[in-house]
Order: C-alpha cells, then sequence, then structure tokens
C-alpha cells in the first residue's frame, strides 16, 4: 500500500494533472476488488480537485479473459504458420527429389537421343518438369516471406562467378527459344561483391527468366552492370534486364510488383505463371536496401531497373562476359559420390563421366569417410556430399573428414541437396564444405563448380 499512497499524495497528484489534464490510479482492495481512482481540476483555477471512485473489477475481468483469448488466437495463428512452413519445406526437399532424377534422366535423353521425336519428347518432359520446379520454389519462397523467416547472409561474391551462374541457367532457356542473351558491364566493375549470394542470384535469375518466357523467338534479352561512386568505399552496383518482348500494358504496371498477378493479354494467355516472381524480387531488393522499377510499352519490351547499396572490395575491371570454362581440366580427375537415393547417384555419375571423370560412390555418410579414410593420400581431388543419407548424413560426413590428420584432408567438399535455403548453405559452409549445389542442377552447374574450386585449388 506504500506504492499506492505515493501515487496519492497531492504533489503528485498535482503535478500529473498540470503535466495531462487527467491522471489514474488504479489499485486492488480486499473489500472492494479492483478500484480505480480518475482525477481531474474542476475549472481553469486549478483549486479544486475532483476525485472519480469506480470499482472496475468486473471489467479488468474482462479485459484479462479477452487478453487471453486474443493470445490463444495468436499461438494457435503462430502454431499454424509454423506447421505450414515446416510442412512446405519437408515437402518441397521430398518433391525436389524425384524432379531432380526427372531433369537429370531427360537432359542425358535430350543429349543421347538421335531420334528426333525422341529428342523432342524429351525436352517437352524437361520444361514441363522445369516449370514445376519453379512453381514449388516461388511457393516456398513465398511462405518464407509470409512468416518473415527470410534472413540474409551476405559473404563474398566475385563478379564472374555471378555471371557465370547466370550464364549457365539463363543461356539454355535463350538457346531452346531462339533468344539473344548478352551482358554489358560498363566502366570500372567490381570483381568482388560483398551480398548474399543465393537470393543475390535468385533476383537476376527471376527477372531474367521472365524476360526469356515474355521475349519470342529472335528477340533479345540483355542484362547491363555499371557502378556508382566507385571511386569512394562504398556506392551503388546499378543493373538493367532489357528485353524485346510483348511488353506491359500502363494500368497493369501499377501493380506488377504484387502477389498472384500476371497481365493475360493477346500472346500472354498462354504463357504459363504464379504471378510471384517480381513480388519475390521486390521483397528481396527492399530487403538488400536496394530498389527496383519497372519501364514498359506493349508489344516493345520491357527494362527492370535494380541498384544495390555496396561497398566495394577491389578496384578492378571485370570483363564484359565471363571466359568460357575449359571442362577439359576435369578429365581423369577422380570424384567419390556419396548419395543414397540409386537413381539420383545414377545420373550424377553419368554426368560427372561424361565430363571424362573417374567415379567411386558411397551409399551413406560413413561409407564415404571409410572409402577416404582408407584410400591413399591425394585419391579423390574432389568429393560430391549429398546432405540426408542414412547412418551418417553429409554434415558429421564432411566434419569427420575435415578432422583426419592428413594433408589431403582439404579436398574440395561440395555439399548436394534438395534443401535450398540459406540456413542449409550456412550449416554446410560451417561444416568445412566449400560449395553447395541445390537439386536439381545440371551438368553445366554441376561442371561450373567443379571447375571453380578445382582451378582455385591449382591455382
Amino acid at each position: 500500500m506504500d506504492s499506492v499512497k505515493q501515487k496519492l499524495a497531492l504533489d503528485v497528484i498535482n503535478k500529473e494533472l498540470d503535466a495531462n489534464g487527467r491522471y489514474l490510479v488504479s489499485f486492488l482492495t480486499k473489500q472492494h476488488g479492483r478500484v480505480r481512482l480518475t482525477f481531474s481540476y474542476l475549472d481553469e483555477s486549478h483549486l479544486k480537485i475532483c476525485c472519480l471512485d469506480q470499482d472496475v473489477t468486473e471489467i479488468v475481468q474482462k479485459e484479462a479473459e479477452q487478453q487471453q483469448r486474443l493470445q490463444a488466437a495468436l499461438d494457435a495463428a503462430q502454431k499454424a504458420s509454423a506447421t505450414k512452413s515446416e510442412f512446405l519445406s519437408r515437402m518441397s526437399h521430398e518433391m525436389r527429389t524425384p524432379i531432380s532424377a526427372i531433369l537429370g534422366l531427360t537432359q542425358l535423353g535430350i543429349e543421347e537421343t538421335h531420334d528426333r521425336e525422341s529428342r523432342d519428347a524429351f525436352r517437352k518432359i524437361h520444361e514441363s518438369c522445369t516449370y514445376l520446379l519453379g512453381l514449388i520454389n516461388d511457393v516456398l519462397d513465398m511462405s518464407r516471406i509470409e512468416a518473415a523467416k527470410v534472413e540474409l547472409h551476405p559473404q563474398l561474391l566475385t563478379m564472374s562467378h555471378f555471371l557465370e551462374s547466370l550464364d549457365a541457367i539463363i543461356q539454355p532457356q535463350c538457346q531452346a527459344k531462339g533468344v539473344l542473351f548478352t551482358t554489358v558491364v560498363e566502366g570500372n566493375v567490381a570483381t568482388e561483391i560483398h551480398v548474399d549470394d543465393l537470393r543475390f542470384i535468385q533476383i537476376f535469375v527471376n527477372v531474367l527468366g521472365n524476360a526469356v518466357k515474355f521475349t519470342p523467338s529472335g528477340g533479345s534479352v540483355t542484362l547491363e552492370l555499371s557502378c556508382r561512386d566507385r571511386g569512394n568505399p562504398s556506392g551503388w552496383l546499378d543493373c538493367a534486364v532489357r528485353d524485346t518482348g510483348c511488353g506491359m500494358t500502363a494500368e497493369f504496371l501499377k501493380k506488377a510488383f504484387e502477389p498472384f498477378t500476371q497481365e493475360r493479354i493477346g500472346e500472354n494467355r498462354s504463357i504459363p505463371g504464379t504471378g510471384l516472381g517480381l513480388a519475390i524480387v521486390k521483397y528481396l531488393v527492399t530487403l538488400m536496401g536496394g530498389s527496383v522499377r519497372l519501364e514498359s510499352e506493349l508489344d516493345k519490351g520491357t527494362t527492370v531497373f535494380l541498384s544495390f547499396p555496396m561497398t566495394w572490395v577491389d578496384d578492378y575491371d571485370v570483363p564484359v562476359r565471363s571466359k568460357e570454362m575449359d571442362y577439359s581440366m576435369l578429365k581423369g580427375k577422380r570424384v567419390l559420390l556419396a548419395e543414397d537415393h540409386p537413381l539420383n547417384a545414377e545420373i550424377a555419375a553419368r554426368l560427372l563421366e561424361k565430363a571424362g571423370m573417374v567415379v567411386e560412390q558411397a551409399h551413406d555418410g560413413a561409407e564415404a569417410v571409410r572409402m577416404f579414410r582408407e584410400g591413399e593420400h591425394g585419391r579423390y581431388n574432389a568429393i560430391l556430399m549429398d546432405m540426408h543419407m542414412p547412418v551418417m548424413d553429409g554434415i558429421k560426413a564432411a566434419k569427420e573428414i575435415r578432422s583426419l590428420s592428413r594433408p589431403d584432408a582439404s579436398v574440395p567438399i561440395i555439399a548436394v541437396t534438395a534443401e535450398d535455403s540459406p540456413q542449409e548453405r550456412e550449416r554446410c559452409m560451417h561444416a568445412g564444405m566449400n560449395g553447395y549445389l541445390s537439386k536439381p542442377f545440371d551438368q553445366q552447374t554441376l561442371y561450373v563448380e567443379l571447375c571453380s574450386l578445382l582451378q582455385g585449388r591449382s591455382a
């Protein structure tokens, strides 16, 4: 009661009334329950004070009950959201495994089949499966965005690796459709930038993928890169993706970044899509502190302007196009392939053997560790390590290999996983892995990753 007496002191009441014009004191009594006293001045002279005494026990009880109901509803909503996110993440992983097998087999079928009709059938299966994978990725990303679970994990990204990754993904789409894809670098652009590489590349894959999708055969898609304030320690990386596609109406431009929106006019009616690509791009660019805007004219094309705040890492020029990777360096190199799924293991082995590599397979992480430990020093030039395997998973297997007291324990290890997320990538890097491949991957992406690591090791 001492605290209540202090609150009811005349000087305290006067001070509160002078400051706020009204003063409330609430306290619990044994006889009357919860009591609320409301003080106010009776007139402008401030010589008389009015005190209103209320029994608010029932009101407070109802407020407490309402607060409990609201908290229960919030807890239920958060639990439902967490359950949904977990379900989508698990289902995404489960769906990626067979999709990886389908894409791998159809790619091999396209390359190894000489019959035109069979090759065309393989190509259609590949395109349909790629579209299905895109739907899975978009839905999963929107789920993460809604749950506010998208986190950025910046690290150094070389511009050459960035351009090679985009070229490996976009160039086959352009070639299949008869669209010219070019990259133009203006001025002195940093060779290394500090950014979440997974999300950064995802932004451009979405934008460039849209450009290719809505550009007819014979058209062109151009990626432009330049730097502002290059002479300062930090500045802006400015990018533009220009296409000669079908364009957008002025009305649609106003809502182009809203989820699930896609303009359905003219030839666009037959082009599939979820309408999530630009919404995801807008979210990620904003999360990085950047900006994105559109300029478009119907039947003439669209330009997407993107700007990102950057701290420059070096002072070298970036070539307009990264040089072609020499895959011949892979010939004769020995790879330890740790993969428990028989079909995925067969496909990966065939892709590696097409590059002239020698493949030895382990069916789980424990077997991979045993084969490496029992093999002579330097036997393996690289390890492809699946993350989810029985007996011992990829994370533990990588740590076991890194802990061995032998010079070749630093062998390049590439994580292979169907769970495509920054958190999974960070787990792999913390386990001592050097590279990361998200299922499904094509042979060019596989070769680029292997060549990059092996070149870096021999440099």
